[in-house]
């Protein structure tokens, strides 16, 4: 954990490092500044967890070096230490969102205690920034894992993010009428609540989930208990959101390479889950399932249209769906797949990528398994060909979604959604926006609706619940629990606090 140190005083400076670098041997001092505007140099330069600043600095004193740095890194935790005893000083800071203020001289009890909180508030920001890219490790891992790039070579480096992973366990495809943010995570947090899983992203109105086992127990060889759970899962949903959600449920596999099969059953038991406006069991649901009035044309057709129009995963996410149709219908997959590779190598040629070049066809007595990856790579080379070129001012277009989100944070808000107002793929887009602003489009939706609603809290009188929808949340208590999360305390106590600053 690095630490900067902000003191002209050098022997404040050392018997500090003395008291602390005792009490806190994992606590390293990466600089120490004499001036103001040195620390917000450092600070700029050695991204420190903690800094210490004296308000009373040579030039830029201690709070207007404390106002640079927070613009830059908000996240950075301040103890601010002075001899002056004064509230103004005190309210000043801790408008910068500075929580800690010590008198000098501090008694080393004192000094002890303030540093105990403030290591334990970072440590929780670092273990919630590892949850998160084990989140998005998740996503990956179940996206990649259902296109079959990882069944050849189960990936231990990958397995060891997640101790209950075990052998066994099924595939869902989770389908929502008006897809966001908000409903993704409050099906992530119910999965993780009763079994251990992964929930993936969304492709269009779909994501996919991957259940291992319950927590209480293994899933076992029935799925008795999974009905009532998922029941009560989709009425939870239902009374949350006052719509309905429906989820296909692939069968139990005991083997990881099965787990393709389970995913593909998923994809068809949503087709009848749809229908019912509700969930269906694979198991139970294919004597439902009336393949022959499913126009695999019309499939076919939306594949070439997410292609076209650059969107891989969607193209990737139809053609598994055709995959499956195929398969429970018993046709000729390798002959459909040369056709339809054919078909997409002259759509670009009209559409002007003379330059993409289809393979030699794989030759006879080539497995389907080999064929299917054939077809794929070519629908994801195609699509990443059309997209990278639909994205040449790709600047402007995360500047123009930016502006987007600033005027609809007030509406549900989905990463496709703004993608589709932008013109571009949605996965493309997305590391666009994290590279511009270094945090996801999740956390930075979340950012601008927590400003809005501090604001509200901070100059209006108006109601938790009313505030609650004026920044975009539907459910009061899901806001309030992201509200705590990002900001270390309830829109309540927040509220009190700023009452208590004028």
């Amino acid at each position: 954990m690095k630490w900067l140190i902000a003191e002209d005083e050098m022997i404040e400076r050392e018997g500090l490092k003395k008291m602390i670098g005792d009490r806190f041997p994992h606590l390293e001092v990466i600089g120490e500044a004499t001036t103001g505007k040195e620390a917000v140099e450092l600070a700029d330069t050695l991204q420190p967890d903690l800094i210490t600043m004296d308000i009373k600095m040579p030039g830029m004193n201690g709070i207007e070096a404390v106002q640079h740095i927070k613009k830059k890194h908000p996240h950075v935790r301040i103890i601010m230490m002075t001899a002056y005893d004064e509230f103004d000083y005190a309210r000043e800071v801790m408008r910068e969102g500075v929580k800690e203020y010590l008198l000098k001289p501090t008694k080393k009890k004192e000094l002890i205690a303030t540093f105990e909180r403030v290591i334990k508030e970072i440590e929780e920001d670092l273990e919630m920034e590892k949850s998160q890219q084990q989140t998005f490790i998740q996503s990956d891992w179940v996206q990649a894992y259902f296109t079959e790039r990882m069944l050849e070579n189960y990936p231990e480096e990958i397995a060891s993010f997640f101790p209950h992973q075990e052998t066994q366990g099924c595939a869902w495809m989770v389908q929502l009428d008006t897809p966001n943010e908000e409903k993704h995570a409050w099906i992530r947090e119910a999965v993780e609540e009763k079994a251990h899983g992964l929930v993936g992203p969304f492709i269009g109105s779909v994501f996919p989930v991957w259940i291992f086992a319950f927590k209480e127990e293994d899933l076992g060889t029935e799925f008795s208990r999974l009905n009532p759970w998922v029941r009560s899962l989709l009425n939870r949903f239902e009374s949350t959101f006052h719509e309905k959600a429906s989820i296909g449920i692939g069968s139990l596999v005991r083997d990881p390479n099965d787990l393709i099969h389970s995913y593909h059953e998923a994809t068809l038991a949503l087709t009848v889950a749809r229908e019912r406006k509700g969930y269906a069991l694979y198991q139970e649901a294919k004597n439902n399932l009336n393949l022959d009035d499913i126009d695999l044309s019309l499939v076919e057709k939306n594949i070439y249209e997410s292609v076209r129009n650059g969107s891989r995963k969607v193209a990737i996410q139809q053609f598994e769906h055709l995959w499956a149709m195929l398969e429970e219908k018993n046709e000729d997959r390798q002959e459909r797949c040369r056709q339809m590779v054919q078909a997409i190598y002259g759509m670009t040629r009209e559409l002007g990528f003379h330059h993409l070049q289809q393979n030699d066809i794989p030759p006879p007595g080539t497995s389907d398994k080999a064929w299917r990856l054939w077809t794929m790579d070519h629908i994801m080379q195609v699509t990443e060909t059309i997209h990278s070129y639909k994205t040449v001012t790709s600047k402007d277009a995360i500047s123009q979604a930016e502006e987007w989100i600033q005027e609809h944070y007030h509406e549900s808000i989905t990463l496709e959604q703004v993608a589709e107002y932008i013109a571009l793929n949605p996965y493309y887009f997305s590391k666009l926006f994290k590279e511009r602003f270094q945090q996801t489009f999740i956390d930075y939706v979340t950012q601008v609706r927590l400003t809005k609603a501090k604001q509200y809290l901070s100059t209006t009188e108006k109601p938790l619940k009313e505030i609650c929808s004026l920044v975009g949340y539907k459910d009061p208590n899901y806001f309030s629990r992201v509200f705590k999360k990002k900001e270390g305390v309830s829109p309540t106590s927040y509220r009190h606090q700023q009452a208590m600053l004028k």
